[in-house]
This record gives structure tokens, sequence and C-alpha cells, in this order.
């Protein structure tokens, strides 16, 4: 059998064919199609990216192909509301746990000082104009931090052959 071309770089189909090295019934769309559940025609259509999965298909997905990519894909690409949360849902994922974990210690090695200023901030209950700046900083801090935990957390999953 051939290799894709038309959905080649589509993350459904890259998923897919990712699991297919460790599951040969991933191979194809009919094989996908019988361990997933969901109609091959409707998963090339996926793939090709003619129509946007459902929620609850991204998820059948992500567990069957033991991809928890693709729920941050869905979220960061296809999800209207997870389009606006990129503090939360990043739109890319680093390759690796290594790369993970240099992020992580770069986000974390000021931890201790954002607690403090976020203390200094709000010791007295109010946040004046002048501190706003400073706020928004401290919580673009913090977003980076949650970004790295997500992503960890999704990668750990991977690795263990958790469901997503």
């Amino acid at each position: 059998m051939g290799k894709a071309t038309k959905a080649a770089g589509n993350p459904y189909c890259i998923a897919r064919l990712s699991a297919a090295e460790c599951n040969d019934d991933l191979s194809s769309r009919e094989g996908a199609a019988a361990i997933t559940g969901i109609e091959r025609t409707r998963l090339a259509r996926i793939e090709l990216g003619m129509i946007t999965p459902h929620p609850d298909e991204v998820r059948v997905l992500a567990d069957a192909y033991n991809a928890p990519e693709l729920l941050n894909y869905y979220c960061s690409h296809d999800c209207q509301i997870g389009r606006c949360m990129d503090v939360l849902l990043p739109a890319e994922q680093p390759s690796g746990i290594a790369q993970l974990a240099v992020q992580a210690a770069i986000a974390l090695r000021d931890a201790e000082m954002i607690r403090d200023r976020l203390l200094d901030i709000s010791a007295d209950g109010i946040v004046d104009a002048g501190e706003q700046k400073e706020l928004e900083n401290i919580l673009h801090e913090i977003g980076q931090i949650s970004q790295v935990a997500h992503q960890l957390n999704a990668v750990a999953r991977k690795l263990r052959g958790e469901e997503s």
C-alpha cells in the first residue's frame, strides 16, 4: 500500500501512520475505522482536511493512536474556544521530554521571585494602576509554567501508553 500524499501533512494522518508502526491495522483507514468506530470515508475527509472532526472523534483518535497531541491540535486549531486560550493550550508542542525538561527548568527558575512579586502586589488587596502591568507580566509567566506542565503531562501519558 502506498503512502498518503494529499493528507501527508495532516496531524490526524500523521498520528495514524505513526501508530501504524506499532499496530499494522492502523496503516489503512479501513483498519483505523474498525478500531475507532469512525467511518472510513469520514476518516478520509478528516485526514484530507475537508471536515473538522467532532471533539468526541478527536478523543477516540487520540486514544486509538496513543497521540494526546491530537487533543492539543484540535483545541488550538479547530475549537473556537481553544483558539482564544493559547495561554493554556499552546499551538505547538516540543518534540520530546528533554526539550520539555529544559523549558520547565527555565519556567520554574524564577518561581520564588514570581511568588514574592505577586504577594507584594496583592498584599493590600488592591491592584493599582502602577501594579497592573507587573500583574500582567506575572500572569504571563505563570501561563508559561502552565503550558510546560500541560505539555509534560501529555508527553508522560504518551510515554506510558495511557489513554488521553
